[in-house]
C-alpha cells in the first residue's frame, strides 16, 4: 500500500490510469485502466460489475471519463491502449491474452475509432488465423471487432469475420449466438455478410438451414435482428411452410400468453392482437411450427400482429401473407 502511495500520490483517477497503461509492468490493470477512461461519464459501475446508465442528454455526445487527459502526448493514450492491444511479450508469447488484447481494441475505438482502424484490423487477422489453425472460441471476439471496424468506416470490415461463419455451427454458438451473429443483424444489407448468410442459412445446411438451431433455446432468432436480412427471411418463409403442431398457446384476458414447444422450453410474454378483447380469458389452442414463427415475427414487429387463436382457415390466409412479405427484397 506504501508504495502504492509513493507512486500515485497526488494524481487524481484519470493520471494514475494513464501511468499504469504507461507502465510495462503492470499488464495485469492495462484493461481496467482502459475500461475506466473509456467509460461514459452517464455510466455507473457497481461492485460485482452491475452498470446504471442515466439518459443521455440531448444533443450534446456523452462524454468519456478520460476527457481531462485526452491531450496527453509522447504517447498519446490512443498510442498506448494500440500498444497494449498489440503488443506480444517477447519473453514470453504464450503470455499474449488475445482475448483481452481484443477487448483493448474496443476500448481505442471507443476513445478514438481512426486510431483504432489498423489494431482493429490486426487483431481480426490474429483472431482469424487462431481460430484456424486451434479451432479456439474466437467468434464473439471476431464480431465485436468487425462491428467496431464498421462502424469506423473499413471497406474490409467483415472480411476475417464472414470467412470464419460458415465454418461455425449452432451447436459451436451455444446460447451466445445473439452476439456471435450481431453483425448479421446490424448490417443485414451488407453484401460480404449477405453471401456469408447465403452459405449457412441455404436450405441445403443442415445445421443452420431449418429452426429450431441446436443448443439456442435462450433466445428466439425469428423475433431478432435478423429478420431484416433478406437470407434469414427466406428461411423464415421456408419455416411458415412448416405445419407440424410442436406444442400448446393459451391466452389470458389480461394480454399474457402462455406457450410450450415440445423439447424447448415454454414461457410466457405480453401481446396484443387485434382479436384480443374478443379472445376469452383461458382460451387455448395446438401450437403448429408455422404458428409460432409468425407470432414470433409479430412480436418482432416484422409483420401485422398475428392471431394464433384463429380459425386454421384465417390462420393460413395470415401466414400467406407473412411469406409475401417475407420474400420483399
Amino acid at each position: 500500500m506504501r508504495a502504492y502511495w509513493n507512486k500515485y500520490k497526488g494524481l487524481n483517477l484519470n493520471e494514475r490510469c494513464y501511468l499504469i497503461l504507461k507502465d510495462d509492468a503492470a499488464g495485469s490493470r492495462w484493461l481496467e485502466a482502459a475500461s475506466h477512461l473509456t467509460q461514459p461519464e452517464n455510466v455507473t459501475t457497481f461492485r460485482g460489475g452491475f452498470n446504471e446508465r442515466k439518459p443521455e442528454p440531448a444533443p450534446a455526445p456523452v462524454r468519456l471519463r478520460g476527457e481531462d487527459i485526452r491531450n496527453k502526448t509522447n504517447p498519446s493514450v490512443a498510442g498506448l491502449m494500440a500498444r497494449r492491444a498489440l503488443e506480444i511479450p517477447s519473453a514470453n508469447p504464450n503470455a499474449y491474452d488475445l482475448a483481452a488484447a481484443g477487448e483493448m481494441g474496443l476500448k481505442l475505438a471507443a476513445w478514438d475509432a481512426q486510431a483504432a482502424g489498423p489494431v482493429l484490423k490486426s487483431l481480426s487477422q490474429r483472431c482469424a488465423t487462431v481460430m484456424n489453425y486451434s479451432g479456439a472460441g474466437m467468434g464473439g471476439v471476431l464480431a465485436k471487432l468487425a462491428l467496431a471496424r464498421a462502424q469506423a468506416g473499413d471497406p474490409g470490415a467483415f472480411d476475417d469475420y464472414a470467412a470464419w461463419l460458415p465454418t461455425t455451427t449452432p451447436a459451436q454458438l451455444g446460447y451466445s449466438f445473439p452476439g456471435f451473429l450481431e453483425p448479421l443483424a446490424s448490417y443485414p444489407t451488407n453484401a460480404v455478410l449477405e453471401s456469408a448468410a447465403e452459405k449457412i442459412f441455404a436450405d441445403t445446411n443442415p445445421a443452420w438451414g431449418r429452426l429450431p438451431w441446436q443448443k439456442n433455446v435462450s433466445a428466439n432468432p425469428a423475433a431478432s435482428g435478423l429478420a431484416k436480412g433478406p437470407v434469414f427471411r427466406a428461411l423464415l418463409a421456408r419455416e411458415l411452410d412448416r405445419k407440424e403442431v410442436c406444442g400448446s398457446i393459451s391466452w389470458q384476458a389480461s394480454g399474457m400468453v402462455h406457450y410450450s414447444i415440445s423439447n424447448q422450453l415454454g414461457g410466457s410474454f405480453i401481446y396484443d392482437f387485434p382479436e384480443a378483447r374478443q379472445t376469452p380469458d383461458g382460451t387455448a389452442a395446438e401450437l403448429r411450427w408455422c404458428d409460432w414463427i409468425a407470432l414470433s415475427l409479430a412480436q418482432g414487429k416484422y409483420i401485422v400482429p398475428y392471431n394464433p387463436f384463429a380459425p386454421v382457415a384465417a390462420r393460413e390466409g395470415a401466414i400467406g401473407n407473412a411469406q409475401a412479405v417475407l420474400r420483399r427484397r
